[in-house]
């Protein structure tokens, strides 16, 4: 049975937020907003710094697109 879009938005999410994690040493924490209202899905700030964050909305694809003797990634929202 083939993954669903749900189940790929799910693993991808935790992928990022270890990918995050572990690139930067523990350094950097990735965080869920409590609401959802303004379509972020992470915001990452530095450990023990809570001023200033990054937001971030991750996208997916399971397909990449021809183009010309290329293939793309391609994501419309």
């Amino acid at each position: 049975m083939a993954v669903t879009n749900t189940q790929q938005g799910v693993i991808t999410e935790a992928e990022f937020a270890k990918v995050v994690m572990l690139t930067s040493d523990g350094r950097l924490v990735p965080a869920r907003p409590l609401a959802d209202d303004e379509r972020r899905d992470y915001e990452i700030h530095i450990r023990r710094h809570f001023l200033e964050s990054l937001a971030v909305q991750l996208k997916t694809s399971k397909v990449l697109r021809p183009h010309g003797r290329s293939r793309l990634l391609q994501i419309n929202f």
